[in-house]
């Protein structure tokens, strides 16, 4: 099980194992959150009733809570965001700054400038079914038959790897 959101330095393959070492209590507190996996794993374990959740970067903990409350999602937030518009709202934006940075350290954008339009190039074709960003990069690829997302991806890398 994956817990909490992707994050640098994130405690997700020790988090259950952390939570089964705790004792039950009426709250849980966590003082240095993150990326949210020993308290994501605490919530579902059921030792506790209350959490207190605390971290320096203020964004995080609501943003983890909208993620739970299903915010986002592959079909609400397909979109594509570019380094000019994640550098113009990551300040603003939780889930901009967390999920298209680098790392997730809501500084960095996610791609080079190399590996941008390639990357937007199979975004389109994963999200959008749309090929056209490959054909401008001159990459014929075949059309998948696949409907889901994460079909589509599985299926074009394929044309990618080595």
């Amino acid at each position: 099980m994956r817990y909490g959101l992707p994050y640098k330095g994130g405690k997700n393959s020790i988090a259950e194992w952390l939570v089964q070492q705790l004792p039950s209590a009426d709250t849980f507190v966590d003082l240095f959150f993150g990326g949210g996996a020993i308290t994501h794993s605490a919530l579902l374990s059921g030792k506790y009733k209350h959490f207190i959740a605390n971290d320096i970067d203020g964004r995080l903990i609501p943003f983890f809570l909208d993620c739970c409350y299903g915010k986002y999602t592959v079909e609400n937030h397909p979109e594509w965001i570019s380094r000019e518009e994640f550098f113009e709202r990551k300040d603003d934006d939780a889930y901009i700054a967390l999920v298209w940075s680098f790392g997730n350290n809501g500084k960095d954008y996610l791609y080079s400038k190399e590996r941008e339009p390639f990357k937007k190039a199979m975004h389109y074709a994963c999200f959008f079914d749309d090929l056209s960003l490959f054909e401008e990069l001159g990459i014929k690829i075949p059309r998948s038959n696949k409907k889901g997302t994460y079909e589509r991806y599985l299926e074009y890398k394929k044309h990618f790897e080595d």
